[in-house]
């Protein structure tokens, strides 16, 4: 697609800003340790899905996939990681947007099925 996002960029660019601001080089390995970073992160904030319990939890888990999702758009280019990237069009930013929405309806179902063992 010539318009989808490129979250792994601005990933990628946050790791060696970190790293930059922490005195240190970015790492060799630069796509791997922002996937690692994003599968960590992702993983813990997605997991707030069953916060509200598993009734509620497919919408908890849009809320905070819509939020996520929002926060990409805004904060990007506000923390100078990124703007184009998930910015570029409108497609672009429903894509983003949509991303994470998904993430956080899957994450809320999985829960929801997982508490019902």
């Amino acid at each position: 697609m010539p318009h989808a996002p490129r979250v792994d960029i601005i990933g990628m660019r946050s790791v060696a800003k970190i790293a930059r601001a922490a005195g240190q080089e970015p790492p060799q390995h630069l796509r791997r340790t922002a996937l690692a970073g994003d599968l960590v992160a992702n993983t813990l904030y997605f997991s707030l899905s069953g916060l509200a319990g598993p009734r509620n939890a497919v919408a908890t888990g849009a809320v905070g996939g819509l939020a996520a999702g929002i926060g990409a758009l805004l904060l990007s280019p506000a923390l100078n990681v990124g703007d184009a990237e998930v910015n570029r069009t409108p497609a672009t930013q429903v894509m983003t947007a949509g991303m994470y929405l998904a993430a956080g309806l899957i994450a809320g179902v999985v829960y929801r099925q997982l508490s019902r063992r």
